[in-house]
């Protein structure tokens, strides 16, 4: 929701913040994935823009990674992750209490509902996995049903909520105690 505090827009926002048990889990993905080093253009989607994700990555070159996921046969990109570290600063959250965080997430609209969600997460869920981590979160906002049905599909549990309004870019928290 976007409200006008003087001559600033004013968003508030509630996301759910979910975890997952990365302990004795892999599993095999039918989509290939690929290490993206400087080609963002090839994954511009829309709601995550390219120079956000080079932000996060430029912000945390050792703390983050950004992969994009193929078809099975590797003719079309279906998605991607940008996938922060433990001691990553990236935009909304700092990653404390977990290994892994996923930072950003994303089907392309034409690839959506074909299964693909599952496999992404099963390929970054082995990602994690291969690099010892343990646990790995993911923020969602309240209102993405869709994507809270895939998350706990896969095995997401709700880890706790949050609620801020962001102004001028200044993230303020208003459930302190959640």
């Amino acid at each position: 929701m976007i409200k006008i505090f003087g001559r600033q827009p004013l968003f508030f926002f509630h996301h759910i913040v979910y975890e997952y048990d990365l302990q004795d889990k892999t599993a095999e993905s039918k989509l290939a994935c690929e290490k993206i080093v400087n080609d963002f253009a090839r994954i511009d989607i829309g709601y995550f823009s390219m120079p956000m994700l080079e932000k996060v990555l430029r912000k945390n070159p050792d703390n983050s990674e950004c992969y994009m996921f193929l078809s099975g046969d590797r003719q079309r990109i279906v998605g991607f992750a940008l996938i922060s570290y433990k001691g990553a600063k990236e935009i909304h959250y700092r990653i404390k209490n977990a290994d892994a965080f996923i930072t950003a997430l994303g089907i392309f609209r034409s690839e959506r509902g074909k299964g693909y969600s599952q496999e992404l997460l099963k390929c970054v869920a082995n990602i994690c996995h291969s690099k010892g981590m343990k646990c790995l979160r993911l923020a969602v906002d309240s209102d993405n049903v869709t994507a809270i049905r895939a998350y706990e599909k896969f095995g997401f549990i709700k880890y706790r909520e949050k609620k801020f309004i962001r102004i001028a870019g200044i993230d303020f928290l208003v459930n302190k105690n959640l």
